[in-house]
């Protein structure tokens, strides 16, 4: 059985930067009103007093945070991977196959969770995410978090509004990056053209 290191490892071969890096310039995340008004839903249909849409840049080994509502993380724009078990967005990245909710109904319970930074610091007890995916690779989390454990998780509306609402993360995550390809090719055959006219002279 592969362990959290070992899944690292293999997130580290496949790399998330590259992919991240057709959505935005990784060096200059920039506040959005589309992910906040997503983040703020989630809080509000989960009852949450948190919620994130956090990137996993393997090659600065650190989370991306896109939005964020609440101030449970407030003066972060970035927070450092020194141990992958030990981060929430990195967990649910690597423990779920497919985008299916990943829930933490109680950190204390959970033996890897339970010392993290971010538990003991923060006081994160709840914590349920989905994928977020750029160019089909899972490069990050959508997530509510909460200071009180629930030992129920999140009721099956709650859930299926997360989903929902992940989907329209993503769909728009995916026109983005295709709009920046179709700009990039455009640009690039400019760049021709006016190398093609300096060589005809």
């Amino acid at each position: 059985m592969s362990t959290v290191w070992d899944r690292w490892r293999k997130l580290m071969e496949t790399g998330t930067t590259s992919h991240l890096e057709k959505f935005e310039d990784t060096d200059g995340f920039i506040r959005e009103q589309f992910f906040d008004d997503i983040t703020a839903l989630a809080a509000e249909i989960c009852n949450c007093p948190t919620s994130l849409i956090s990137l996993v840049d393997t090659y600065n080994r650190k989370l991306l945070f896109k939005s964020m509502y609440g101030n449970m993380l407030e003066g972060y724009r970035t927070f450092p991977i020194e141990n992958p078990a030990h981060i929430y967005c990195v967990q649910n990245v690597l423990n779920t196959t497919d985008n299916k909710l990943f829930e933490v109904r109680d950190s204390a319970e959970h033996p890897e969770l339970s010392v993290a930074p971010a538990t003991s610091a923060l006081g994160i007890k709840f914590y349920a995410a989905m994928h977020v995916i750029v160019d089909g690779i899972k490069v990050g989390s959508f997530c509510v978090m909460d200071k009180k454990p629930r030992q129920s998780g999140l009721d099956d509306s709650q859930r299926l509004m997360m989903e929902t609402l992940c989907n329209q993360l993503n769909a728009h995550i995916r026109m983005r990056c295709e709009a920046n390809e179709a700009l990039k090719e455009q640009e690039q055959l400019l760049d021709r053209r006016q190398h093609l006219s300096i060589l005809a002279g």
